[in-house]
């Protein structure tokens, strides 16, 4: 790099955010690493958010801090798009204007792309609760698969994919030329406007590296945040446009059959998130739509098991495309676990004739699973769990392990089906011959107890 290059742009667009946009600004010009220009887009606030940005402007003397306004209100995509179309740092990293980064993290992205020269850097995060100030880690499912610091591409995990990495532009930094040259851009909509870059970036991407760095801080429980449900039900359809915007990108780039089980079972559990947080009236229009030619649209009305990750997912797009009115949507709250009782009776039954029954997952469910284990003199081997915070503390009377523990010929026990096809990628990487009880399609769904395992 010259030296009058710059290395990041960090490009932020603002609606109406007087209350958070200061500590968005100040974090990033309070970076350890100064190579780096600012360009923030205001979306027509009608409050003291550009206000805020131009005296910034005036008092920072060391950062070039840029400020786009909009004619008129858009939405986050169109302004991402401005600055994209501005910016002239070699990577991009894109906040929303109430992100705040760690100190280091841009010394740090600078530093990996040095080493490595990626396309992609993803990173992890976190959970900032607007209520409480309470801050939490969290980290991609992806760190338990993809080799830290290495280069790797999606294709490389596509049955795990859409499982792995989120649908959202500010957890991961850019390579510009390699944007522009794929010319990948952001559909200008009110929700979901990150999803179809954020996917069709990864799905183009040759050089892609994870890092487990935690490096921005995402706010959650923010009256006016575009995930809560007042907003999608203003535009309902965004999340089905991004998510049909995905599959066309696959099949126009001949993905479809790398990628088949991964989306599909994203796009179940996509499209029901979408009806299930919105008001009543949305929901019946959305369902509508979804009946006449959305779920065709998504190659949703003719899948078989084998077409998803795992039996559960399966169950839940067949119910999906049955639904016929909204209302019935309350069936869902009968998918918790807590809710079925008899059905666990008769899996402990099952249980019988299994001797290396292994649990995996030490959260709550877990700790149920363990009681009723001892209620039914169920002996189970051991537990595992993914979290390194919990490993070799105790639930129920058993060390949580590693997955190391796990055993030719076990029987893993899987209450949370979105682990599914993670565990089965690490037993693949191990080659372990076990099987996968998808023990939430079982209990939750008419699903016989054969037809929920899966054969590692």
């Amino acid at each position: 790099m010259k030296k009058d290059e710059i290395a990041i742009s960090v490009i932020v667009p603002a609606h109406n955010l007087e209350n958070y946009i200061g500590d968005c600004i100040e974090s990033v010009l309070n970076q350890s690493f100064q190579n780096y220009e600012i360009i923030l887009i205001d979306d027509c606030s009608d409050d003291n958010t550009k206000k805020i940005i131009k005296e910034y402007m005036e008092r920072e003397k060391t950062t070039e801090i840029i400020l786009l306004e909009n004619d008129r209100n858009t939405n986050a995509g169109y302004s991402r798009n401005r600055g994209l179309d501005i910016a002239r740092g070699t990577y991009l990293l894109f906040l929303d204007g109430d992100d705040m980064l760690e100190r280091n993290a841009l010394e740090r992205l600078s530093a990996v792309c040095k080493e490595t020269r990626p396309d992609i850097v993803h990173f992890n995060y976190y959970y900032l609760d607007n209520i409480t100030c309470e801050k939490t880690e969290y980290s991609s499912p992806a760190d338990a698969i993809v080799e830290m610091m290495k280069i790797f591409q999606p294709g490389d995990m596509g049955d795990c994919f859409f499982q792995l990495f989120r649908e959202v532009a500010w957890d991961k930094l850019f390579r510009r030329a390699f944007i522009q040259e794929n010319k990948i851009r952001f559909q200008s909509q009110n929700n979901a406007n990150d999803q179809f870059f954020a996917y069709a970036a990864m799905l183009k991407a040759e050089r892609m590296i994870k890092i487990p760095d935690h490096l921005l801080s995402y706010r959650k429980n923010r009256e006016n945040q575009l995930s809560t449900s007042r907003n999608i039900s203003r535009n309902p359809g965004c999340i089905w446009d991004a998510t049909k915007a995905v599959l066309n990108y696959i099949d126009e780039h001949a993905l479809y059959n790398l990628y088949q089980r991964s989306f599909h079972t994203y796009a179940a559990v996509r499209l029901l998130f979408s009806l299930k947080n919105i008001n009543a009236v949305e929901q019946e229009k959305l369902l509508a739509f979804y009946r006449r030619e959305g779920y065709e649209a998504l190659k949703m009305m003719k899948c078989s098991m084998e077409t998803f990750n795992s039996p559960y997912f399966y169950a839940v797009n067949d119910w999906l495309i049955h639904l016929e009115s909204a209302e019935n949507l309350q069936e869902t709250e009968n998918w918790k676990l807590r809710k079925n009782e008899a059905k666990f009776k008769n899996l402990f039954e099952e249980f019988r004739k299994e001797n290396r029954i292994v649990l995996w997952g030490a959260g709550v469910n877990g700790g149920r699973f363990l009681k009723k284990a001892h209620e039914f003199q169920t002996d189970i081997r051991c537990v595992i769990d993914l979290d390194e915070n919990k490993r070799g503390k105790s639930i129920c009377g058993y060390e949580i392990k590693n997955y190391d523990a796990v055993e030719r010929e076990d029987m893993i026990v899987v209450l949370n089906p979105d682990h599914i096809p993670i565990i089965r990628r690490k037993m693949i990487q191990q080659q372990k011959k076990v099987r996968l009880l998808d023990a939430r399609a079982y209990l939750c769904f008419d699903i016989p107890f054969e037809q929920a395992i899966l054969k590692i």
